[in-house]
């Protein structure tokens, strides 16, 4: 990546861009620890890893636009001298892209509209709750569990933060458990 060498960007627009993939830094000094706003939109990000390496990247993300980008739309692929169209429709990839970025705040808010009255209510939808973090994060953990590999290291391989939301789950399970038996 050639953004190396830019400590301090703390926005970055590649919108349209053609970008298909992310590689993961090759060291954790190359990420850009002062970037908190990233544009993506309307490239061809496909691959739940591309995810995975912008939370390498950009450790501090607060704010993603991803609109537009086959890991949010769906995507064509060939098969057996057909096409099948692979969705994620936002209902699935939202709370994947949340849940994998433990930073976000604000996911795809690119465009307030025309009408500056319903701008206000259009963003704060926009806003991550700590219930929709919680919630997303629980289904990052269903989705490991039904979709993943069997083995806990083959998990922890596949899904960054696998480990550390079930070391919190158990711990949140533990706080409801002992405050229930008070």
């Amino acid at each position: 990546m050639y953004l190396i060498g830019y400590g301090s960007l703390e926005r970055l627009v590649l919108s349209e861009n053609s970008i298909e993939h992310i590689p993961f830094p090759s060291n954790s000094t190359n990420a850009l620890q002062q970037l908190n706003y990233l544009a993506l939109t309307s490239n061809n990000v496909q691959s739940w890893s591309d995810i995975d390496a912008l939370a390498s990247w950009f450790p501090r993300l607060q704010t993603l636009n991803i609109n537009s980008t086959p890991i949010v739309k769906g995507r064509i692929i060939p098969y057996r001298s057909q096409f099948l169209l692979i969705l994620h429709p936002e209902s699935t990839s939202r709370p994947l892209i949340i849940a994998k970025l433990v930073t976000l705040t604000t996911l795809n808010s690119s465009a307030v509209g025309y009408h500056i009255h319903f701008a206000w209510q259009w963003l704060t939808s926009l806003q991550i709750s700590s219930r929709e973090r919680r919630d997303s994060e629980l289904f990052y953990l269903t989705h490991i569990a039904k979709r993943g590999p069997a083995s806990d290291t083959e998990r922890e391989h596949a899904f960054p933060r696998y480990l550390e939301l079930c070391e919190s789950e158990s711990r949140q399970s533990n706080f409801v458990l002992d405050s229930n038996s008070v």
